[in-house]
């Protein structure tokens, strides 16, 4: 995956012309002749043949150990020596052949031989590069090796290389075409390189008249890298020794990765132009270049610089890194869009779906101090760096010619070689759900994914060296990090040091850095150990062409790295020390399935944050409509420092929009599919320190259990962790019909599958792992509050009353926090209260319902009765099948069309008796829940959010502006500016004036409060009474809004939230609700929310010294309010 043949390192200056020109091959000589007729192979016997000799020689396909039709050389010139010193180039025979496919339309394998007239008895083959396609120059050097030391072919080696099957056009090592051959691709991905040194061995015994030589090396780098690998893997009895850089030791895999992080870069805004390149640059440059103990122009502590460089709230030259509220604000800072987009890069892969190689993730990129294409540069190097990375044009379809190298790369994969089809857009496919095209990525997984077994290799004595350039965005040193590691676990730690070591390069990127070019004689150091059993003693590399030229660094052996000694001169490795690693980065953390590694936000919030770690495995194909299970594990850290996607659902007000963010995107994607079915994964919020057993809180959050999103700006927990000294977790859980589903075809006997309470048992799965991990986190597993807001309440009290909660040991969850929210059958209710627990018999009519309306618009039904009867035809098997294969942009938006516009749109708990109670008031009032201390809350104008259910109490419908009118004035809102807007702009005459008795907008809302959730409220305390007296409640009244939405909301429905969890923006109604003026006021109030909360969490009472009063337990009420500058709370 690079331009450069991995067999030639670049010249200590290459300009881009000069690595172009690489893409057509590299030649010989000039006097080269035209092979005459094929001359029968030499015959038995010690009898050399002459250069001019071998022209023509025929290599039987008996003599190469895979299947062909043979080969033959087709020039053979002797070349006189050129050059001089190290770089002396001795008289040799160069040598060109083809080895003919079994295939008669795939292309031959070229491949060329130098034979130096004087030869040491060892040969060195060259592995390639990209997509291979050109023959690799083999009077070259080693991938980075040194210019004042002997080229192999100075040091006497035979060399010899091939073009990997095919010959490239114009494109080079991104011409693909050849993928439409099977075997031009399988001789790419691995054959080609047994077929060339077979023949080449034939060659040279020929040429020799040898048995064969006494020593066999391979050195390349990337694919050459991934090529080195599997000739140690595949064919161990060929060789001695192999030096690999930046090896894509799992190629398909990372090619999977690659093109996600096209698609990211892909979106609308979210390509960073090279300016602001060179910001991330400079940002993280100047967070972390010194935590080496000098500022060089590199980063060597990497790892801890992951773990602290955080784009949202780094600076840059002592102004935010980020744009103001995260718009597009030109050069001089980077748009949310463009944030998301690196950070998405920096975060790991996951493939949800079988591959035939085993792999399922490839770790993120070390994105942070990396030139990702500095066009500014004026180094020579540049151009090949920036043509390598993220290039000079945004991917797009069709692929422009200055998209990244990898964009470019993964285009043509997937069109050639995947589809098979030129014209498909590479950009619809998802590589982490591929949906048809799984069964032929996993196939290419099996040869181009390399299994870690070098078990023969290192038994006949054979000898590896591996390294990698820290900052390299296209093969991830991660990825080789985890090579080592599953490499040293198979095989012993001192195994693994008897045969093999890794080193990596800080500065250094793809075969090529503007900041520290790397020059290391690896080939001395592997034929000393091969040689003489000369462990490699400590390394030293220097820069050749960098930002200092001739500058040394030691090159230190994964995991130590490079730190300065405190004195002498920083350009010389003397003034350096290989050191370990910190026992973990300040924010690493080891769950059961792997280390994480957080982001340090002690400087900003004071809290460490881990987001997006994975908590179940993605619940796609097989496993959609099942109930989770637990992740892969991982072997390296991964780093989580970005929110996973939200689940998939339909565009709302309260979704994510299509940055998984809270920015513009969320008006223009109203009622698109936006978010994931990849999308289990939670956020760990906690006070930076060392405390431990601290009180653990679990957020469930609300959006009627068809949207919402843990990224939402309005719940990240740093604040609340901070305030309240706890630790704050957020949980994604499915939505809609993927996350509540009573279909009788999908039942299968398993009680929790069967049940449909998917999103549940997904909460469920996910206190699950807090239960098992989060006293690595520094909180109290035995002291667990589950919290949740409006659709979240509901599925807090689902859990608490659910039998498998109840009954599981250890305890879950001990206390829980539900706001404006119940769970009670209208069995329960008062005559004409909404019920918030639907029967189970609705959500299995639902069902079919939608099954229905799937076969219809496949067409395979003219209507409901043709369609029911065309479903009972089908067996069950069968019909999980189909509706296993639908896209969520096909369910979602028949639910949007064909579902929601008759009121069947809705979602939540099914009470099914195994997950959720037939009647969880009735189990409540036998005693069958979590007996725990409760805080429950609620709004005092919850009905003013919802102004469309005012037909329930007799009123015409209340919003006169849609959805997208609300956002883009909510959006748009200057807090401080005049009003713009009028009250009779957004509520109907009827209700006006607002406050008249009876029919006012205060009156009719109030009225729906009553219905929908104060019923359903005193429902469920009443029931809760007869067990415990430790409940407490509130009633939030806070409404200093600005007109006139001080009226049109007040305190409506969820405006609690930013007061509880102390974030007052970006969010949707920020700028229609916070002032300059009623900033005090709302903050100490908030505080004091935030400090009840703690309290509740940590001993099970809210009553804590910033209340300012004594709060009792229910049927009193304490009210949450506040003037303009401070806090007004009182009871009731």
């Amino acid at each position: 995956m690079r331009l450069l043949h991995a067999a030639r390192r670049p010249a200590r200056v290459i300009p881009l012309a000069a690595a172009l020109a690489l893409l057509a091959g590299c030649g010989g000589s000039n006097d080269e002749v035209a092979a005459p007729a094929p001359t029968p192979a030499p015959p038995a016997g010690p009898v050399a043949l002459g250069c001019a000799q071998l022209a023509g020689l025929a290599i039987p396909a008996a003599s190469i150990g895979l299947p062909t039709r043979g080969g033959s050389v087709t020039t053979a010139v002797t070349v006189e020596a050129s050059g001089s010193g190290a770089r002396v180039i001795p008289e040799h025979c160069l040598v060109t052949g083809t080895i003919a496919p079994v295939d008669t339309t795939a292309p031959d394998i070229q491949f060329r031989v130098a034979l130096p007239t004087t030869w040491n008895r060892k040969v060195m083959m060259f592995g390639g590069g990209g997509f291979d396609g050109t023959l690799p120059n083999v009077t070259g050097n080693v991938p980075a090796g040194p210019a004042d030391q002997a080229l192999p072919i100075g040091r006497g080696y035979a060399v010899f290389a091939s073009n990997g099957g095919h010959a490239a056009g114009p494109l080079g090592s991104l011409d693909g075409l050849f993928l439409q051959n099977e075997e031009a691709l399988r001789n790419w991905g691995g054959e080609a390189l047994k077929k060339t040194r077979d023949a080449a061995t034939f060659v040279i015994r020929a040429r020799y008249a040898v048995d064969k030589a006494d020593r066999a090396y391979f050195a390349g780098g990337s694919t050459g890298g991934r090529e080195a690998l599997q000739v140690a893997t595949r064919w161990p009895d060929d060789w001695n020794g192999i030096i690999a850089w930046y090896p894509a030791w799992n190629q398909m895999t990372a090619i999977l990765a690659g093109h996600r992080n096209n698609r990211a870069l892909a979106r609308p805004g979210a390509y960073p132009n090279p300016a602001k390149r060179q910001l991330v640059y400079t940002a993280a440059m100047q967070a972390c270049d010194g935590l080496d103990g000098v500022v060089d122009g590199l980063i060597s502590n990497q790892t801890r610089c992951n773990a602290i460089f955080d784009p949202d709230t780094a600076s840059v030259n002592g102004a935010p890194l980020r744009c103001p509220d995260g718009a597009e604000g030109g050069d001089g800072c980077l748009s949310d869009a463009q944030i998301a987009a690196l950070k998405g890069t920096n975060s790991a892969t996951r493939l949800n779906f079988r591959m035939a190689s085993g792999e399922t993730s490839y770790p993120g990129y070390n994105v942070w101090g990396a030139d990702l294409g500095i066009t500014s540069n004026p180094n020579p190097l540049q151009p090949t760096v920036t043509f390598l990375n993220f290039g000079t044009e945004p991917p797009a379809f069709p692929m422009p010619t200055g998209a990244p190298y990898i964009s470019r790369q993964t285009d043509a994969l997937i069109r050639y070689g995947i589809t098979r089809d030129p014209g498909f857009d590479s950009l619809s496919l998802d590589p982490e759900n591929p949906g048809p095209w799984a069964a032929r990525i996993s196939e290419l997984s099996a040869f181009l994914d390399v299994p870690v077994n070098l078990d023969a290799f290192a038994a006949k004595g054979g000898k590896l060296l591996l390294a990698h350039g820290l900052v390299d965005v296209l093969v991830s040193s991660r990825a080789t990090q985890e090579y080592v590691q599953r490499l040293r676990s198979r095989m012993g730690a001192s195994a693994f040091e008897g045969f093999a070591r890794y080193y990596e390069a800080p500065g250094y990127g793809h075969a090529v850095s503007t900041a520290f070019n790397v020059a290391w004689d690896s080939l001395t150091t592997l034929e000393n150990w091969v040689q003489n059993g000369t462990v490699p003693p400590p390394q030293v590399m220097s820069d050749a062409g960098g930002a200092v030229n001739g500058r040394t660094r030691p090159l230190c052996e994964y995991p130590r790295w490079a730190r300065y000694n405190g004195s002498g001169d920083v350009n010389l490795a003397a003034s350096f020390s290989c050191v370990d690693q910190e026992a973990a980065p300040q924010t690493q953390r080891q769950t059961a399935f792997g280390a994480v590694v957080g982001t340090d936000l002690s400087a900003t919030s004071g809290t460490y944050a881990w987001k997006g770690v994975p908590f179940a495995k993605a619940p796609v194909g097989e496993l959609r409509w099942k109930a989770p299970v637990d992740p892969d594990a991982w072997s390296t850290p991964r780093f989580t420092q970005q929110f996973g996607p939200a689940c998939s659902q339909a565009g709302r007000l309260y979704g994510p929009g299509l940055n998984n963010r809270y920015d513009a995107s969320i008006g223009s994607s109203l009622g698109q599919t936006v978010g994931s079915e990849d999308c289990l994964f939670l956020n760990i919020w906690r006070p930076a320190g060392a405390a431990t057993q601290l009180p653990v809180i679990v957020w469930v959050h609300g959006g009627s259990n068809i949207s919402g999103y843990t990224a939402d700006p309005m719940y990240d927990g740093a604040n609340l962790a901070r305030r309240a000294n706890a630790v704050v977790v957020s949980v994604n859980y499915r939505l809609g019909v993927l996350g509540f589903f009573n279909l009788g075809q999908l039942k299968s006997g398993n009680p929790l599958d069967d049940s449909g309470n998917f999103a549940l048992l997904d909460i469920v799965q996910a206190l699950k792992f807090v239960n098992r991990n989060i006293a690595a986190f520094g909180g109290d597993a035995g002291n667990v509050t589950l919290m949740g807001q409006s659709a979240g309440a509901v599925n807090v009290y689902a859990v608490m009353t659910s039998p498998v909660v109840v009954s599981a040991s250890p305890a879950l969850v001990h206390k829980a926090i539900p706001i404006s929210g119940g769970l009670s059958p209208a069995s329960e209710l008062p005559a004409g209260s909404i019920a918030t627990l639907a029967r189970e018999a609705d959500f299995r009519g639902q069902a079919d319902y939608l099954l229905a309306q799937l076969v219809i618009g496949d067409g395979l039904a003219p209507d409901l009765a043709t369609a029911a009867t065309y479903i009972a035809s089908r067996s069950p098997a069968e019909i999980a099948s189909y509706l296993r294969g639908k896209s969520a942009n096909t369910l979602w938006q028949t639910v949007v069309g064909k579902l929601a516009p008759i009121g069947a749109g809705g979602s939540g708990p099914i009470p099914d008796g195994q997950v959720v109670p037939v009647n969880p008031i009735a189990a409540i009032r036998a005693g069958a829940y979590v007996k725990g201390p409760l805080l429950v809350g609620n709004t005092r104008d919850e009905g003013k959010l919802f102004p469309t259910l005012l037909p329930l109490v007799g009123g015409p419908a209340g919003r006169l502006i849609d959805d997208a009118t609300v956002f883009r004035i909510a959006f748009a809102q200057d807090p401080d500016a005049p009003p713009t807007q009028r009250i009779e702009q957004w509520i109907p005459g009827a209700y006006l004036p607002a406050t008249t008795p009876t029919t006012g907008w205060n009156a009719k809302t109030e009225q729906l409060n009553r219905i929908f959730f104060l019923n359903s409220r005193d429902s469920i305390l009443a029931a809760l009474r007869t067990q415990q007296q430790n409940i407490w409640v509130y009633r939030f009244d806070w409404d200093e809004l600005p007109a006139p939405f001080d009226v049109i909301y007040g305190a409506a429905h969820a405006f609690d939230l930013p007061f509880a969890f102390g974030n007052f923006g970006p969010s949707l109604y920020a700028n229609i609700s916070y002032t300059s003026a009623n900033r005090s006021g709302r903050l100490a109030l908030s505080d004091a929310m935030m400090r009840s909360i703690g309290a509740f969490a940590r001993s099970g009472d809210p009553n804590n010294a910033a209340l300012g009063l004594g709060w009792p337990t229910w049927p009193a009420t304490l009210v949450f309010d506040a003037t303009p500058t401070a806090k007004a709370i009182s009871v009731q």
